[in-house]
């Protein structure tokens, strides 16, 4: 897929990881090879070796601070339609600003996974509020456990034709999210500065 000022990638794309929001810690391997560490309030990406040589970079990592990958809307609606493109990790509480901002949400019945029980929900926003008309909807699917964790989303995000505000549909993103091993601790270790491109 192409992503919006991304350039193209292969699709699917796979990303695997550890988060943990509370205290600003992340990694996440991507399925073309690139790597992101997330350390307090900075992305660390290291592209593959081919990639860097190809572009003639010679320290492994690029430094983003993760204010910089904030979506060019601040609103719930806005966030969930652009984490997908972005350092920034997704927030589920954006999710469930999303959720109590009126959508209506459907009770699709109860489901389970390994080791847990919950329920799937279903629900669509037609023209989120605070995406300036870019994002014509957003529809998830969510499987929520009996501790109120979400298990999984299913998401598809569709804007309109060329970014042009009142457009018909044009490019649409689905990503499928799975989320285990609540409150499993892990560390992630900023590189080492001599092979951090600033620039």
């Amino acid at each position: 897929s192409d992503l919006p000022g991304q350039g193209t990638f292969k699709s699917p794309l796979y990303i695997t990881g550890e988060l943990d929001l509370k205290r600003n810690l992340g990694e996440e391997r991507l399925s073309y090879g690139w790597r992101t560490l997330i350390v307090g309030d900075e992305a660390y990406t290291e592209l593959p070796p081919a990639q860097a040589r190809k572009n003639g970079i010679d320290k492994r990592w690029g430094e983003t601070p993760l204010a910089a990958t904030e979506p060019p809307y601040r609103s719930a609606g806005a966030q969930l339609a652009w984490d997908f493109n972005s350092d920034r990790p997704f927030d589920p509480q954006a999710l469930l600003a999303l959720l109590r901002s009126g959508a209506r949400v459907v009770n699709e019945g109860p489901v389970s996974g390994p080791g847990w029980a919950g329920t799937r929900y279903r629900f669509t926003v037609s023209h989120p509020e605070g995406t300036e008309g870019l994002v014509d909807r957003i529809t998830c699917t969510v499987d929520v456990d009996s501790q109120r964790h979400i298990r999984s989303l299913a998401q598809t995000t569709v804007f309109v034709a060329g970014g042009k505000r009142g457009a018909a549909a044009g490019m649409i993103y689905t990503a499928q999210f799975t989320f285990s091993d609540f409150g499993v601790r892990f560390s992630v270790t900023r590189p080492p500065a001599s092979q951090i491109d600033h620039d």
